[in-house]
């Protein structure tokens, strides 16, 4: 068996991570995965979380915007919004971002738009949550 699995991590506007690692540890909207080399074929919707990437050199964080995960044939596809290493994470924008959710959840009363403050709520958490631990 490899000890290694190909991960590519792909948003519309790039190419955000391609490399061979060891492990990928994500949150699917049922629970945490983790996949190895040598995982069996799987396709999961992937919640707003961070995405654990372990590699011969240790540990790398990145922040993705939900999506969806595939894998096969040795490799995982993960295709998402917005993904984020936690080096590029900028602390102020993301404080902003957290500070107008929180704003706008306590003003508003529309079901739709509580939905929308949620999710931005927690991209900016999780992206400051990986800020804080550099790897």
């Amino acid at each position: 068996m490899a000890s290694t699995i190909r991960l590519d991590v792909i948003t519309p506007s790039r190419s955000a991570f391609s490399d061979d690692v060891n492990m990928v540890i994500a949150r699917a909207l049922d629970g945490d995965v983790g996949i190895l080399p040598g995982h069996v074929p799987l396709v999961a919707a992937l919640d707003i979380w961070s995405l654990r990437i372990i590699t011969p050199n240790g540990e790398q964080k990145m922040a993705i915007s939900g999506g969806l995960m595939s894998v096969s044939d040795g490799k995982i596809v993960i295709m998402t919004a917005t993904a984020e290493r936690a080096e590029d994470v900028d602390v102020a924008r993301s404080k902003k971002a957290l500070a107008r959710a929180e704003a706008a959840l306590e003003s508003t009363t529309d079901t739709r738009e509580i939905e929308i403050w949620k999710n931005t709520r927690r991209r900016a958490q999780v992206r400051l949550s990986i800020a804080t631990v550099k790897h």
